[in-house]
């Protein structure tokens, strides 16, 4: 029977799976009450490392590493004590490796059985390899919670630290357990976000688990729901990373001038695959599908979505409302802004007053790019000053040997949200804030590009947490400006503020409890939910109606089709 346990070994699937927690180290295991049987003793945690067995470390990606956790484009020590749990790509490898091994069971040998097993005395591998194996249940098998939590009886209630817990300071109670990270895996299975196919087919699971580490790689951005909800860090933060991979402009590239001529202001950038997942034989980001090149000429003022913009719009921009805009008539060149140490620029006192002017100057007058930043790489950020946020380490990053497996550079930031057909854009960070090198983007800008932008600046204090009002303005977007497209939600280091506004929209349109989206997606964003006041909040969620009535909002009662898968 499914569950039962003999000396602390637990049967999974009779006389094919068995769970062996903390027995890792011993050499054999029949001792300890198993019966007679040709027994296989795998590493729950080593099975994420490689999607074949005779694949090199060398081309083992993201997950090379095996099972350990690491925030792309932070450094290890800032992690602090978290420690799992393990991102969407470990999640695919482990699942499609374990059914391999599966298969290799000889069906003629009902003796024959594979058991996985985490090291003794490490609770962390133990938590980590129990949402594994959920996975691998949900995934493959399309086992319901309660039958994981029946064959896993002791596993559901293992908690992990919350992202960012610092060493230095006592750590606060823990929220999430492995029981929500399963939640969050079914409800991805039962959604269509992730398919069976990434367990059962290498070439699938190759494609899916590429695709997850180009984004997260080079734009810093992962789906919470594929084709709805994509969370990223602001733009200007990763434009400005060193690391080779990340990309290298924001705005879609303008054409260079010749001879000193200043061209006509056409805007040329390369297309991708919706699903921007990369073929086996070529990961070259700039090189995906097939190539259409657009461009963005005179426009008639009265063509694409009416303005609903309110009075409170400022600078292009709303501060707590929602508004449409009115496409530009013609591109125009982005001023760069003057680099100002985070030190100089504080955030406004006040979460939803307008942002402070920054002094600007001039392609022609600041001898600096126009497109990114110079003297960004390399440079250090000044100390975070607030205990709540996240500051990335410029030129302190692991990753640099990935640059082979995805080609560097890919299309520049917006224009990938093109690509991904985004129309409504939320920034939840203030246009400068400690650990940035340079302000956010101008938001006015995204008319040319036919989005919305909703400015929701929420202070990265006490929780990171945004008001009521902010998560009704961004239902009301979704409502009324989004019409089914994809929406992209960032704040600084879309982590914190980002993913909590981004997992009230899923929890509004899919009707499920913040605990479970808190499991999934700090498996999908590795480093989401960076206080546990955040996770609190979003336990506190039993559903669309809970979230809604803390919002002020009225009940909503329309039902989701989505996805774009």
């Amino acid at each position: 029977m499914t569950g039962e346990c003999s000396a602390g070994i637990f049967e999974i699937l009779p006389s094919k799976l068995s769970w062996a927690p903390g027995k890792l180290e011993q050499s054999s295991l029949l001792e300890q009450g198993q019966l007679p049987a040709k027994q296989r003793v795998l590493s729950a945690l080593e099975l994420c490392s490689v999607s074949k067995p005779t694949e090199s470390p060398e081309s083992q990606g993201l997950v090379g590493a095996g099972g350990s956790y690491q925030v792309l484009h932070y450094s290890q020590e800032a992690c602090g004590r978290a420690f799992g749990p393990l991102n969407f790509a470990q999640t695919i490898r482990f699942c499609n490796r374990l059914d391999t091994e599966l298969s290799r069971l000889k069906s003629n040998d009902p003796l024959e059985l594979l058991v996985l097993a985490t090291p003794s005395q490490n609770p962390e591998a133990r938590a980590n390899s129990a949402v594994l194996l959920g996975a691998y249940l949900i995934f493959r098998l399309g086992w319901s919670v309660d039958q994981v939590t029946m064959a896993l009886p002791e596993e559901g209630d293992l908690s992990f630290a919350c992202s960012w817990s610092r060493l230095d300071l006592k750590e606060n109670k823990r929220h999430m357990r492995a029981l929500h990270c399963w939640q969050g895996l079914k409800i991805a299975q039962q959604n269509g976000w992730v398919s069976s196919l990434c367990c059962e087919d290498a070439f699938h699971a190759d494609l899916v688990v590429s695709g997850w580490e180009r984004l997260a790689l080079t734009y810093d951005a992962s789906w919470l729901v594929p084709g709805m909800v994509i969370i990223c860090a602001d733009p200007t933060t990763t434009v400005c990373d060193p690391n080779p991979n990340t990309f290298s402009e924001l705005w879609p590239t303008v054409e260079k001038p010749m001879c000193g001529q200043q061209p006509e202001p056409t805007i040329l950038f390369e297309s991708m695959f919706e699903d921007v997942s990369p073929s086996k034989d070529n990961v070259n980001a700039k090189q995906i599908g097939s190539v259409s090149r657009m461009t963005f000429g005179s426009v008639p003022e009265d063509s694409g979505p009416a303005s609903l913009a309110s009075k409170d719009t400022v600078n292009g921009q709303q501060t707590g409302s929602v508004s449409g805009i009115t496409r530009a008539r013609r591109w125009q060149s982005r001023p760069t802004p003057v680099l100002i140490s985070p030190n100089e620029m504080e955030s406004p006192a006040d979460p939803l007053s307008p942002v402070s002017p920054l002094s600007l100057c001039s392609p022609s007058s600041c001898p600096v790019s126009p497109r990114r930043t110079p003297g960004a790489r390399g440079r250090r950020p000044s100390v975070c000053s607030s205990t709540d946020t996240v500051c990335k380490e410029y030129g302190n990053f692991v990753d640099m040997e990935l640059a082979n497996n995805h080609g560097g550079q890919g299309l520049p930031f917006f224009g990938l949200l093109q690509e991904l057909g985004v129309k409504s854009v939320v920034r939840a960070n203030f246009n400068m804030e400690a650990g940035m090198v340079t302000p956010s983007y101008d938001a006015a800008a995204l008319q040319g590009l036919g989005m919305n932008h909703l400015s929701v600046p929420i202070a990265d204090h006490n929780g990171g947490l945004p008001k009521p009002s902010d998560v009704a303005a961004v239902l009301e977007m979704c409502e009324t400006l989004a019409y089914g497209y994809p929406i992209a939600v960032h704040c600084k280091g879309g982590f914190g503020r980002s993913v909590v506004l981004a997992c009230a929209i899923a929890i509004d349109r899919f009707d499920v409890s913040g605990a479970a989206i808190l499991g999934w997606v700090r498996i999908v964003r590795l480093g989401a939910v960076t206080t546990t006041e955040q996770e609190q909040m979003l336990c506190s969620f039993k559903g669309r109606d809970d979230l809604r009535k803390w919002a002020g909002c009225p009940r909503n009662t329309k039902c989701c089709r989505c996805m774009i898968q």
